[in-house]
């Protein structure tokens, strides 16, 4: 949420690209989406401080991170829906490798569910867009089972902070 707000202090407009937290002590902050312990430290993530895609010092060393993962061991979610300013689409386990998962079917059948609101998103396993170990939805899947997913909202040109008319 700090980031948000980052950004919304840096580009009032829309347009920011601050896509981490605002823990400066490592450098430039953490990228949450890269700070979960399912594959944590593999491709697609970085332990540069200054990099955009920084991890974090260890799996789940970030407050916001470890404060949910301990939510969800006492109420282990059966869906877990991420949103997320980039993109305009629709990913699924797994992000730090192009294997499937089990699940692959019933993730494209809940997929063209989804999409299928008029939407214009597409869906796939997040691997097929961009390298991402640690992230959210592979640790949710991975470690609780549960069905994860990002919604990638607003077009990728608009930033990580939209405009309100974009």
């Amino acid at each position: 949420v700090d980031g948000y707000v980052y950004n919304q202090t840096i580009s009032p407009g829309g347009g920011g690209m601050h896509r981490k937290n605002m823990n400066v002590t490592l450098g430039t902050g953490i990228d949450l989406n890269r700070n979960w312990s399912v594959a944590w430290g593999g491709s697609g993530s970085s332990g540069d401080p200054y990099s955009e895609i920084y991890r974090g010092t260890g799996p789940l060393s970030e407050p916001e991170t470890y404060n949910v993962d301990a939510f969800w061991q006492d109420h282990i979610p059966v869906q877990m829906h991420s949103t997320h300013s980039y993109g305009n689409i629709l990913i699924y386990p797994w992000g730090f490798t192009d294997q499937p998962t089990t699940h692959a079917a019933e993730y494209h059948a809940q997929g063209d569910i989804m999409v299928n609101w008029g939407t214009g998103e597409v869906h796939e396993p997040s691997y097929y867009n961009y390298s991402s170990a640690g992230n959210t939805r592979d640790h949710a899947y991975g470690l609780y089972g549960s069905m994860s997913w990002n919604h990638e909202t607003g077009a990728d040109f608009a930033g990580f902070w939209p405009s309100l008319t974009e």
